[in-house]
């Protein structure tokens, strides 16, 4: 994902270039760049993690009542 945003940058960075806004700007990512690439996949990563555990946290919840149920209808027969 990181190599896909870096990759997208350079080619709008590029694209830029060829518009003539300033023909002697390095088309290669700075540090800052980078960093900032990095900072944002961390946080769609970070993101991801939290709703995946969430949605399994309620899964397990769901599968644990489903089981508590039918162990106490069972019990009732």
């Amino acid at each position: 994902m990181l190599s896909n945003f870096i990759k997208s940058l350079n080619e709008s960075k590029v694209s830029s270039w060829k518009q003539g806004d300033d023909l002697n700007s390095s088309v290669m990512l700075t540090a800052a760049d980078l960093e900032a690439c990095i900072a944002d996949s961390c946080k769609v990563v970070t993101n991801a993690y939290w709703l995946f555990k969430n949605k399994a946290h309620e899964q397990v919840m769901e599968q644990d009542y489903l089981v508590c149920s039918a162990s106490y209808i069972t019990c009732l027969h």
